[in-house]
């Protein structure tokens, strides 16, 4: 989580911060209602493309306020993604064009350098089941805040019977 922290945070950097545009999470009744979403993602930093395994908890606060964590720390799959560390605590942000992720830093230990920054993502509908978080390589792309290679993620998390909504 610390190594997508940083690669977050390294986007803002590289593509200037953007303002947060008020967006609504839902449900809000209970809360915290959380749900977590899994599936297949290709990372890269320097070398090659890993294919690994995210899973992430997306915990609705309030109408305003998500969080996003990765429960292992780590991502799964074979050697060498299991080293690689995803820390922190994250927000789900709209810039009023795009969704994003905030606050979790990406550690490839094989690699050069962290990454942070925000990572955008296309939401697969407030209606469609499963709902879905699409990592898109390029769009979600998070620059190195030392100057080194970009972090490449691409793949789609998938919570099935889901009734979370994100809403610009």
């Amino acid at each position: 989580m610390k190594k997508l922290s940083a690669i977050l945070a390294a986007g803002v950097i590289a593509v200037g911060a953007q303002a947060a545009v008020a967006a609504t999470f839902g449900p809000t009744s209970p809360l915290p209602n959380s749900r977590t979403y899994t599936g297949s993602v290709t990372v890269q930093k320097d070398g090659l493309p890993y294919a690994c395994s995210l899973t992430v908890n997306v915990k609705v606060n309030s109408a305003s306020d998500v969080d996003v964590t990765v429960p292992s720390g780590n991502l799964g799959g074979g050697f060498p993604c299991g080293l690689i560390s995803v820390t922190g605590n994250a927000n789900v942000t709209y810039d009023g064009a795009n969704w994003g992720i905030t606050g979790l830093t990406i550690d490839p230990p094989l690699s050069a350098g962290t990454c942070t920054g925000r990572i955008k993502f296309t939401w697969g509908g407030n209606t469609a089941n499963p709902r879905t978080i699409g990592l898109t390589n390029g769009f979600s792309d998070s620059s190195d805040p030392t100057g080194g290679n970009p972090c490449k993620m691409q793949g789609t998390l998938t919570s099935a019977g889901d009734n979370l909504t994100l809403t610009p």
